[in-house]
């Protein structure tokens, strides 16, 4: 059976198949997040400060899904298992 190290700092050990469903419970609360964020980010009456502050969260949990997504895409696509990520050259 092979496994990952969980990457929540516990130490744990999962098999990839509970991983693969961590990353997509992850993926999910974190596009709901941003669904509440976005909501709140065309209200017309919201300050300054806290659409900035909204701005940022948006910005960082964009980041989280995309890098989750990499991650998820990494586990499950069969053809990609343990090879390491090319780089793009073509500039």
């Amino acid at each position: 059976m092979e496994t990952t190290i969980d990457s929540n700092g516990l130490g744990g050990f999962q098999t990839r198949q509970d991983r693969i469903l961590c990353i997509r419970s992850q993926i999910n609360r974190s596009s709901e997040e941003l669904d509440r964020i976005n909501e709140k980010l065309g209200a017309k009456d919201t300050p300054l400060e806290e659409w900035l502050r909204l701005s940022d969260i948006r910005n960082n949990l964009t980041v989280s899904i995309h890098r989750k997504e990499e991650e998820l895409s990494r586990l499950t696509d069969s053809r990609r298992l343990d090879q390491p990520k090319r780089a793009n050259y073509n500039y």
